[in-house]
């Protein structure tokens, strides 16, 4: 008999879980639809950004190798001519190349304004529609905080996220090509060591920031809570004289949520700093065999430059 419960009692949970999987994927897909006018300008930006940040590893390069330009043979009269029209080339392509990032930025800013005005006018039709059993176990503070703080990292999670990993992602192929081309030699010693050691300690890092951010945002929501429902009856609490009960309360929040601040600020600072020391010894690494490469005539010092750069 206590097996027949029990199994009953595992179906009714799995039936369960079921039925707020199939609710969750209901209301993304909402979401979605909500997103889906934007999709065109979204793209369109997207592209506009991808453009610019081709451009400007092209610029960046280009720019580099500029002063070089004086170990040019020649006359001083012609070197200067040719420097000229180098340096009036480079200025018009920055021209080009500079209001494509700003023009793709303001488009995804767009997008990410009006979806985010969508998305809360939605939730709150929808927090408006519950029953009033509802407003008993949810309380005001955390459905403010719903509904502002959390439909902006909806947004940025579902549009400047993605679409900065594509850009950032499409720009450092980019680059890899590009150093590729100067030096397949150069190429292996420079990403033989970063690449690795940064997965792996940027996946370490994340991870414990993923963590603490939930810890923070449970906080801000127990914080919200418990402001909101003290100014709500502050009579109340002036008739009982518990000003300094409430306050001590809401302080030791608010000193918790610091507390984990500045945890959350110290992981990130020592994960980047730490993903920092393999790329400066690979500046170093790849100067040193760059100079070889240069005294074999296989490279010129510009090249070895700029590898250092776009490493």
């Amino acid at each position: 008999q206590r097996v027949k419960e029990l199994d009953a009692l595992i179906k009714e949970a799995k039936a369960y879980v079921d039925q707020i999987g199939s609710e969750n994927r209901r209301a993304l897909g909402q979401i979605w639809r909500l997103l889906a006018p934007w999709y065109p300008v979204l793209i369109t930006g997207t592209c506009i950004k991808f453009v610019g940040e081709l451009m400007g590893v092209l610029w960046w390069s280009e720019l580099m190798q500029l002063p070089y330009i004086a170990n040019r043979p020649g006359t001083t009269n012609e070197v200067m001519a040719y420097a000229l029209t180098r340096c009036a080339a480079s200025f018009i392509w920055w021209v080009f190349e500079n209001p494509c990032h700003h023009v793709g930025d303001l488009l995804r800013d767009r997008v990410s304004n009006y979806f985010t005005l969508s998305l809360r006018n939605s939730v709150m039709t929808a927090i408006l529609a519950q029953d009033r059993e509802y407003f008993d176990f949810h309380q005001a503070g955390v459905l403010q905080e719903r509904l502002n703080a959390d439909t902006g990292l909806v947004s940025e999670h579902l549009i400047r996220q993605p679409s900065e990993f594509v850009i950032k992602l499409f720009k450092v192929g980019s680059r890899l090509m590009m150093m590729y081309n100067l030096s397949p030699r150069l190429f292996f010693i420079s990403m033989s060591l970063p690449v690795p050691l940064s997965v792996i300690m940027a996946w370490i890092g994340v991870d414990r920031v993923r963590k603490l951010d939930r810890k923070i945002s449970k906080v801000s929501d127990l914080a919200a809570a418990g402001t909101i429902d003290v100014l709500k009856e502050v009579t109340t609490v002036r008739q009982f004289a518990m000003e300094a009960k409430e306050q001590e309360r809401y302080a030791v929040t608010n000193i918790f949520r610091r507390i984990l601040e500045q945890r959350l600020d110290s992981v990130k600072r020592i994960t980047w700093g730490t993903i920092d020391v393999p790329f400066v010894l690979m500046h170093i690494v790849v100067v040193y065999f760059g100079i070889n490469e240069c005294l074999k005539n296989v490279l010129t010092p510009a090249a070895v430059f700029n590898m250092t750069v776009f490493n």
